[in-house]
């Protein structure tokens, strides 16, 4: 009973070293995706495989068309669907204007992917599975996307 009772003792105090080792790894994730705005594809890239997620941006990008957040126009440049913006996990940031090499009209540039910090923190359950922030209920009106 007592060898019980220290083989207990001590896998407790092995796991409180393993909770106590995840706990700053923990809060910096929360403090990085709890806050507000948006970051490039390649910024969530370097952020997720810090995170353990084996990615880089072009993986990246494979990803969020495979999930149904981005597609390819006409010109084969990524754009956010709306469904994927409507959720607040990514969004849209206009680039400007560019010349173009071939008739020297100005063009308008394609808009950039941008991941929101709740994108960032399902694409981490996605890749580690496991998500940081708490996940939050929200009611949808009738016929919305969640």
């Amino acid at each position: 009973a007592e060898v019980g009772r220290l083989e207990e003792k001590a896998a407790r105090e092995v796991a409180e070293q393993e909770r106590d080792q995840l706990v700053p790894a923990a809060s910096a994730w929360h403090g990085l995706v709890d806050r507000t705005g948006d970051i490039s594809v390649g910024e969530a890239a370097k952020a997720l495989r810090r995170a353990g997620a084996d990615t880089g941006p072009n993986r990246l990008f494979r990803t969020l068309d495979q999930l149904g957040w981005i597609w390819k126009d006409a010109r084969g440049d990524w754009r956010v669907k709306q469904s994927a913006i409507e959720t607040g996990r990514l969004s849209e940031r206009l680039t400007g204007t560019y010349e173009h090499p071939d008739t020297g009209q100005r063009v308008a540039a394609p808009p950039q992917v941008r991941v929101t910090f709740k994108g960032l923190d399902a694409l981490h359950a996605h890749f580690v599975g496991a998500r940081i922030l708490p996940v939050r209920r929200q009611l949808s009106s009738a016929g919305g996307a969640a």
